[in-house]
Parts: C-alpha cells; sequence; structure tokens
C-alpha cells in the first residue's frame, strides 16, 4: 500500500501530527519539490548547498540535515515539500520542539 505504514497482517495506519507552538518552515511547491534527477532540486540544493549537487538526488538524510543547518541561521524549525504527497520534516525536533501524536 502506497503511503501507508504496516503489514497486510498487522493492518495499515497513518500518523497525523500537531505541534504546540508555531513553527516557521521552509515551503517547497510544484517542481522544486519533485524528488528526481532533472533539476528540479536545483531550488534546494541552492539553499541548502549554494551549488547545485545533482549526484546527491538520493541522499534524502544529508539534504535535510544541511536544510536544517541553514534553517537554523533564520530561525526554521522544519521543512514541507508538496509534490504528488505532502512531506513534512522538523529539524532538531527532540531538542526544540514537542510534538503530539492526534489520535482520530
Amino acid at each position: 500500500m502506497l503511503f501507508c505504514s504496516g503489514t497486510v497482517e498487522t493492518g495499515c495506519w497513518h500518523a497525523t501530527f500537531a505541534v504546540t507552538r508555531p513553527m516557521k518552515v521552509l515551503y517547497f511547491d510544484g517542481s522544486s519539490a519533485a524528488n528526481i534527477p532533472e533539476g528540479t532540486m536545483d531550488t534546494q540544493d541552492l539553499v541548502a548547498w549554494s551549488e547545485m549537487r545533482p549526484e546527491l538526488v538520493d541522499n534524502e538524510a544529508q539534504r535535510i540535515q544541511d536544510l536544517c543547518k541553514w534553517g537554523l541561521k533564520y530561525g526554521v524549525n522544519g521543512l514541507v515539500r508538496m509534490e504528488m504527497n505532502l512531506c513534512a520534516s522538523t529539524c532538531l525536533a527532540i531538542h526544540f520542539l514537542t510534538i503530539d501524536l492526534v489520535k482520530s
């Protein structure tokens, strides 16, 4: 199942989270959010590294870490990428944010 955690045997679950204080987030939309090597991630590359780094297109952990490092200078708490699905990452959530699981 796409966008779902769990197995057929255990069932599927979807987690919804809510922050307990306002956040400043960096938002990438449309083509700048697309996670493909054909140049669509150039905006993210420029923010993270001040240059295009197509060799790192599949290195999500490094990209998020470096975008968060950039964001710390400007008080950014997280990242949101809106493509065909929503990808949200909080920067240093363990140290600075309290996130509550919303039960539905």
